[in-house]
C-alpha cells in the first residue's frame, strides 16, 4: 500500500519504526506513518490511532472485504488542516511490523500502544503534553487502559468500543441476526437462539489467548478510572457493538467524577461509521459503495480534539 501524502495534502508523511519490548517475548519493531500539518508550526499535538481486533494495517482497511476503507487515513487527513499530527501503525504481526500475534491478548497492544505513547513523546516536532489517543472497535476498550494508567494522556476519543464483557457482546452478535430474522415463529427463533447461546458456552479450553481474555474482559472498571476528556461516537445501526454501550461508557465514567465525557450517536451509521444500505448487519458490508468516513463523524472529532488539545495547551 502507499502511505505518501498525496501532492495536494494538508500534511507531510514519514515513514517510522516503533521498537517495542514487551514484558515478556522477544523484542520487535512497529512499522507505521507518522503525518506532520504543514499550515502550522511544531510542536504539534498528536493524535495516535488503534485499530480494531484482528491484524490490521496502519489505516484499518477492510481488504478484502471492503477493499477501500481506509477511515485512520480519512481521519490523519481531517485532522492536518487543524494542526494534529497522526500516527498510525500497522499491528504487531501485520508486516513490515514484527511481533507475533499468537499468543497478544488486549493487555499486550496495550503494551504497544504505550511503546508509541512513549515514542511520540520524544520526538521534537510532538508537544508531549497534547497527546490524544483515538481507538476504533477493539482500540475502543486499548485507549481506555492506557489512559486509565498514564494521566499525562490528553484526550481519549472512543470510536464504537464496548462496555461490556467479551462474552456479553458476542452473546449480541449471536442473538441479533435471529431476532430480527423475517419470516421465523417465535417458536423456531426460540429454538436457534438457545442452539447459539450453546455453542457460545460451551468449553472454551481450545480458545486462543485473545479470545479468553476478551471474554472475561469488562471495559466498565478502566472507563471508570479515566479522568482525560472522552469523546464517544457510535453508529446508531452498529450490530457488532450495540448502540446502548456509548451511553453505559458515558455514565460509568460521569459517575466516577469525569466532568467531561460528551456523546455522538449516529443514526445512518453502521460499526464501521459508514451509511448502513438497510439495518447495519455486517453481511451488507461489502456492498456499501461509499466508502469515506463521512463529513457527520469527521468534523465533530476534529473540532471536539482541536478544542480539547488547545485548551491543554493553555
Amino acid at each position: 500500500a502507499d502511505y505518501s501524502a498525496p501532492p495536494e495534502a494538508p500534511y507531510t508523511a514519514q515513514d517510522v519504526r516503533i521498537p517495542v519490548r514487551p514484558t515478556q517475548g522477544d523484542s520487535f519493531e512497529l512499522v507505521g506513518t507518522l503525518t506532520l500539518p504543514k499550515a502550522a508550526r511544531p510542536p504539534f499535538p498528536a493524535a495516535i490511532m488503534i485499530t480494531g481486533s484482528g491484524a490490521q494495517d496502519r489505516d484499518e482497511n477492510l481488504w478484502p472485504l471492503v477493499p477501500s476503507y481506509r477511515p485512520f487515513r480519512d481521519i490523519a487527513a481531517r485532522l492536518a488542516p487543524e494542526g494534529i499530527a497522526v500516527l498510525r501503525m500497522d499491528d504487531r504481526g501485520f508486516a513490515p511490523s514484527g511481533g507475533s500475534r499468537d499468543s497478544a491478548t488486549i493487555e499486550d497492544f496495550a503494551g504497544d500502544l504505550e511503546a508509541q505513547v512513549a515514542w511520540v513523546r520524544r520526538r521534537p516536532e510532538i508537544d508531549a503534553s497534547r497527546i490524544a489517543l483515538v481507538g476504533h472497535s477493539e482500540g475502543g476498550v486499548v485507549g481506555p487502559m492506557v489512559a486509565a494508567r498514564d494521566p499525562g494522556v490528553a484526550a481519549v476519543v472512543i470510536m464504537a468500543g464496548s462496555a461490556k464483557p467479551g462474552v456479553d457482546v458476542l452473546r449480541d452478535q449471536f442473538t441479533w441476526p435471529i431476532e430480527s430474522a423475517q419470516g421465523l415463529s417465535p417458536e423456531r427463533k426460540t429454538a436457534m437462539r438457545e442452539e447459539a447461546l450453546k455453542s457460545l458456552y460451551r468449553d472454551t479450553t481450545g480458545l486462543d489467548p485473545w479470545m479468553r481474555h476478551f471474554r472475561r474482559y469488562d471495559p466498565l472498571p478502566t472507563a471508570r478510572r479515566v479522568r482525560q476528556p472522552v469523546l464517544i461516537l457510535q453508529g446508531a445501526l452498529d450490530r457488532q457493538v450495540t448502540a446502548g454501550q456509548a451511553d453505559t461508557l458515558a455514565q460509568a465514567m460521569r459517575a466516577s467524577g469525569n466532568p467531561d465525557v460528551t456523546v455522538h450517536i449516529f443514526p445512518r451509521l453502521n460499526h464501521l461509521f459508514l451509511v448502513a444500505p438497510t439495518d447495519g448487519s455486517p453481511a451488507e458490508y461489502a456492498a456499501i459503495e461509499n466508502t469515506g468516513l463521512p463529513a457527520e463523524v469527521l468534523d465533530p472529532l476534529a473540532s471536539w480534539l482541536a478544542a480539547r488539545l488547545r485548551a491543554r495547551a493553555r
